[in-house]
């Protein structure tokens, strides 16, 4: 194995390793929600305002993180990202106030916000155009080891010693792999065989978004964010309350989750290299099953083990969306150094959407049912298909 296969090598562990760790420190929350709810009987409104200011502040974040991340050090970018979110949770597991917890969560999305941009950047750097595809699969499984972690491992730590220690936990676990990131990662190639020549004129990014037809998509990012973050974030509960689970069943059904998301996001690369790389109509593809699994979980009953695997199919649906809008993407503008900026900005508008989303979820359950938002679901849905199909006019019209 020659010396720069084996640091591509190291920057993918150690890129997927960061990623499915920062879970650890974000998705605690939500096995969390049902026992701060239990000691504080706080409103699911309120819990939502919660999960809403982490996803607005880490939505606004991915704006300026991602614009900062192509123009500074993406190694020490990350490194103050990590460790300071490893804090916040260490402190976030000693408050008692409610107000004191939206504000603790509101930097932990910040800090968070300071990592995808440019980790994308660095991958960017490190593989070839070529690799690209399978990068974006590989890289976006990372999900899938995060939502383990999450649901899985941070899912006993509440059950077994208190919600407390889901957050004290992953908070000295960040802060001890800020420091393996720092001294193992490098930013790009040593040599002069760079993975990726970057075009030496300094490209707007809206010059760059025009280039590659993306403003049609910018508003997928937004339909996609609202579905896979309240399925994120409510899922166990959703399983509870409508199936009649306790907190332990709830989380161990939940696990599979993350292994249909797998198969969402491989599914998503496959359909991509056989449409000969047309992203665009992999996603449409991907949305229309969505749309056909959130129909059937709204008009047929099923039993707990079929809702899952409804539940599972939608979700699926949406991160192998993701997988290609937030991954494939970004790395397809390596070329005109704009990934970071590109990454920023369509995770920007999927989490802001997500944070709307959080807090109309808690809404709309306390106010009518989980139907509601079963229909929010379908409607999203069906305005991702619509702008997706506009833009394939618009591109066949002006081609």
């Amino acid at each position: 194995m020659n010396n720069n296969r084996h640091w591509q090598i190291r920057i993918f562990i150690l890129c997927w390793t960061t990623y499915a760790l920062i879970y650890f420190g974000r998705l605690n929350l939500s096995v969390a929600l049902p026992e701060l709810q239990k000691t504080f009987h706080w409103s699911k409104s309120n819990l939502g305002l919660i999960g809403t200011s982490f996803f607005w502040s880490y939505g606004i974040g991915q704006l300026i993180n991602g614009y900062l991340g192509d123009r500074l050090s993406s190694r020490i970018f990350i490194t103050i990202g990590i460790l300071c979110s490893g804090l916040i949770n260490i402190c976030f597991s000693f408050s008692k106030s409610f107000y004191i917890m939206i504000i603790l969560w509101a930097l932990n999305g910040y800090f968070l916000s300071m990592i995808w941009g440019p980790m994308v950047k660095i991958l960017s750097k490190w593989f070839s155009t070529e690799e690209r595809n399978n990068l974006s699969i590989g890289i976006s499984t990372s999900s899938v080891g995060g939502y383990l972690l999450g649901w899985g491992v941070i899912g006993f730590i509440v059950k077994k010693i208190g919600w407390t220690y889901g957050f004290l936990i992953p908070g000295i676990v960040l802060s001890i792999y800020s420091f393996i990131w720092y001294m193992s990662i490098r930013n790009n190639p040593k040599k002069n065989h760079r993975a990726v020549k970057e075009k030496n004129k300094d490209y707007t990014l809206t010059y760059v978004l025009k280039k590659k037809g993306l403003y049609f998509i910018i508003p997928c990012a937004f339909c996609q964010g609202i579905i896979k973050e309240s399925i994120a974030l409510w899922g166990p509960l959703l399983l509870m309350e409508t199936k009649k689970l306790s907190l332990g069943s709830a989380t161990k059904y939940i696990l599979l989750l993350p292994f249909m998301n797998f198969v969402g996001i491989t599914l998503g690369g496959f359909l991509n290299k056989k449409l000969n790389y047309k992203p665009k109509f992999t996603m449409f593809i991907l949305l229309c099953i969505g749309l056909v699994s959130t129909t059937i979980f709204l008009i047929i009953p099923l039993n707990v083990v079929y809702t899952l695997f409804i539940l599972g199919t939608i979700s699926a649906s949406v991160y192998g969306v993701n997988s290609i809008l937030l991954s494939y993407i970004p790395l397809s503008v390596g070329k005109y150094n704009k990934s970071s900026s590109v990454a920023g900005l369509l995770d920007f508008c999927s989490y802001f959407a997500a944070g709307i989303a959080i807090y109309a979820t808690g809404y709309i359950v306390d106010n009518f049912s989980w139907s509601g938002v079963i229909y929010v679901w379908i409607v999203v849905t069906l305005l991702a298909l619509i702008f997706l199909f506009v833009n394939y006019l618009f591109r066949k019209v002006h081609d």
